[in-house]
């Protein structure tokens, strides 16, 4: 046995001399172990209490222990102490680029940590790159708060699946591949900007902006119940649009469209189109401005259907409603006044109904008093003077000359006046319509004279030359008689007068009795 170990010694003492002189390389030197044999390097005077450094053993290295394990290489540490590593890797620097601590941990890029992670990555210059702790793993932060902390840009260039809450300050990208995103519950208090989808069960954002579509399968529920588009190409598409207590606005010329539409107020400076049925909680419908419209396929209600626009009146094909209710364009075709009143062809009807023009019934026109239909009574007047005695004076020999003397209009005509005249009908009524005229006269003159009378016109004879009639007064002083029929045709404001001349000289006429009636006769379109 010592002789062995004198032979080692001396084995040694021989390679080491040769190292040294340079004479025998690493790669020449072997040393072959027995099966159980081993091989230990151990500090100190003594194997037994001396200080482990290395120990070869049958199946495994060990570093600071001669206790075999199942690894190859077993390193165990000086003590249990955190500050204490096991085992250290430094680059020719000298910085630590790996730590094992006694206490498991393992740092990498540093060999100081306060935390009790079980992986920590650091750098010199960067300070801390992420750290494993306590079942958290964090990036870019040491105090992780949930099971994936990032305070930097995280990158994923597969699927994530987590059965609990991603939370992010902000999402970006183009959104050009974004899809299939899915939570049960997104939460947000500030923004969420997307050019792409999200597909959430519940989502609760402050304000939500996207340049493309919001798409939602169930219910979007605003605070306050206010919802809000805004912008000249926006828009709002909905299944079903519940704001019961609140109110909708679009602005601008933004087009909202839903499938169901519920809401206490709608209000829109654009246009509102119904392509369906619009129903108002107990029908009230209410249109307000001198611009505004309503257009709607089909418009029902059983209670009450209220346009506002100038002065509360309501126009139809107008915006300038002149009654109640006016329809119309140019003219006003039907117009109901705020006393009840139909106009048709006007705005100002004296009665319950007044028709401008020609009616025309296809059917009976059924009177419910007596079976009796009115009509309006025919235009007439009638004017006349007894025991006159003021001559008519003719200057000219068979010129007419309007007759003198006081008439007295008859009271009990109709659609005629007189201006205040004597001898004048005037016709006050509004249509155009033939006449009969019919007058008697009782005239003398101091020689037997022919007398002439005529019914003129608008103070002229000409044109009604058809009514003259001639009569010989005989003998001289005699008390003769005439009568006149004719038909003329009267506007309104025109007047009609009888005139009278002396055939045969100059002598004054005396028409001591006169009356002239007129009667408006129908054309077959009154």
């Amino acid at each position: 046995m010592k002789m062995n170990i004198f032979v080692t010694l001396l084995f040694l003492v021989a390679v080491s001399i040769c190292l040294l002189s340079g004479k025998v390389k690493a790669a020449d030197v072997e040393i072959i172990l027995g099966a159980s044999s081993a091989f230990n390097v151990v500090r100190g005077t003594d194997v037994s209490s001396g200080t482990k450094l290395l120990y070869v053993g049958s199946s495994t290295v060990n570093i600071g222990t001669t206790t075999q394990n199942v690894a190859m290489l077993y390193v165990a540490g000086s003590s249990t102490s955190s500050s204490d590593a096991s085992l250290k890797v430094r680059n020719s620097s000298g910085t630590d680029a790996l730590s094992v601590r006694n206490d498991g941990a393992i740092l990498i890029g540093t060999n100081t940590s306060t935390l009790n992670s079980a992986l920590y990555v650091g750098s010199a210059t960067s300070g801390s790159l992420g750290t494993m702790t306590a079942g958290f793993l964090s990036i870019g932060t040491i105090s992780a708060n949930t099971s994936l902390h990032g305070t930097t840009t995280v990158h994923f260039l597969s699927d994530i699946f987590t059965n609990g809450t991603i939370t992010a300050t902000k999402f970006s990208g183009d959104g050009s591949v974004l899809s299939g995103i899915t939570a049960t519950s997104l939460s947000s208090s500030s923004s969420i900007n997307i050019t792409g989808t999200i597909s959430a069960g519940s989502t609760t954002v402050s304000v939500l902006t996207t340049t493309g579509s919001a798409t939602v399968t169930g219910t979007v529920t605003a605070a306050g119940g206010l919802f809000t588009v805004n912008g000249n190409t926006g828009s709002m598409t909905a299944a079903v649009v519940n704001t019961a207590t609140g109110n909708i606005t679009t602005l601008t010329t933004t087009n909202a469209t839903f499938g169901s539409l519920t809401t206490t107020t709608l209000t829109t400076t654009g246009s509102t189109t119904v392509t369906g049925t619009l129903t108002a909680a107990g029908g009230l419908f209410i249109v307000n401005g001198n611009t505004g419209s309503m257009t709607a396929s089909s418009l029902a209600s059983t209670g009450t259907l209220t346009a506002a626009t100038t002065g509360g009146n309501v126009g139809i094909g107008t915006t300038t409603p002149a009654t109640l209710l006016t329809v119309g364009t140019t003219t006003n075709i039907l117009n109901v006044t705020s006393t009840g009143r139909v106009g048709i062809g006007t705005t100002t009807p004296s009665t319950a109904l007044y028709v401008t023009g020609t009616m025309t019934a296809t059917g009976d026109i059924i009177s419910t008093k007596n079976g009796v239909v009115k009509l309006e009574s025919p235009p007439m007047g009638e004017i006349y003077f007894t025991d006159n005695n003021t001559n008519t004076t003719i200057t000219t020999a068979t010129v007419y000359y309007k007759v003198a003397g006081v008439t007295t209009f008859d009271s009990n005509s109709m659609q005629f006046g007189t201006s205040n005249t004597n001898n004048r009908l005037v016709y006050t009524g509004t249509a155009t319509k033939t006449f009969h005229v019919a007058m008697t006269a009782s005239y003398t003159s101091n020689a037997a004279n022919t007398i002439g009378l005529i019914i003129a016109k608008n103070g002229t004879t000409t044109g009604m030359e058809k009514s003259i009639i001639k009569d010989t007064v005989s003998p001289t002083g005699a008390l003769e008689s005439s009568a006149i029929h004719v038909m003329p045709v009267l506007n309104q404001n025109d007047y009609i007068e009888v005139f009278v001349t002396n055939v045969t000289d100059t002598n004054a006429v005396t028409v001591q009795t006169l009356n002239m009636f007129a009667m408006g006769m129908s054309s077959g379109n009154d």
